[in-house]
């Protein structure tokens, strides 16, 4: 455990992930400004570095007894998952990801690359709008909160995302084309 308080949330592994975490949610939501190909080539290099700094994260305790105020709304999430489902196509594939890290021994979950995108930027998009509220408690739980779930959950969907979008850009596909 690192020291409580201030220090984690203003450490150099926490700065630099809030850094990511932004720069993966101004991405996301200006996903129109580029085509196919470089959407799924610039997501997946943010996506692998998120995971970095993700993990460099040391282990530390939550503030308060309360989970932190989400802002993205079921409305805006599902307008996001349908444009970018719509951005990537033919290549938003079904793929199979472990629902919980509980589930690491049992069946896979199949869900589309667009709803793994959108549940990572959910959860981003709650914890950099805490964290910019600016207060220490709240930034310490804003953090503790998106690990949390970044370790039981949208982690491993990370993970599926950068595996699919390895595939996509090293593979044989023509990602600007709408041709099977």
């Amino acid at each position: 455990m690192t020291e409580e308080g201030e220090n984690i949330i203003y450490s150099k592994n926490a700065i630099e992930f809030v850094t990511v975490a932004a720069e993966f949610v101004a991405f996301v939501e200006n996903y129109q400004k580029y085509d196919r190909k470089n959407f799924i080539e610039k997501l997946h290099k943010i996506l692998a570095l998120l995971y970095l700094k993700a993990s460099l994260i040391p282990e530390f305790n939550s503030k308060f007894d309360q989970p932190v105020e989400k802002f993205v709304t079921e409305e805006d999430w599902i307008s996001l998952k349908n444009s970018i489902a719509g951005k990537l196509a033919k290549y938003d594939k079904f793929i199979r990801v472990n629902e919980t890290i509980a589930q690491i021994d049992e069946e896979t979950t199949s869900v589309s690359v667009s709803e793994c995108i959108t549940d990572i930027y959910q959860d981003l998009s709650d914890f950099l709008q805490s964290y910019q509220i600016g207060t220490a408690d709240l930034m310490n739980d804003a953090l503790w909160e998106c690990l949390e779930n970044f370790k039981l959950y949208w982690g491993m969907r990370l993970i599926a995302v950068i595996t699919t979008f390895h595939n996509y850009i090293y593979g044989d596909f023509d990602l600007n084309s709408d041709n099977e």
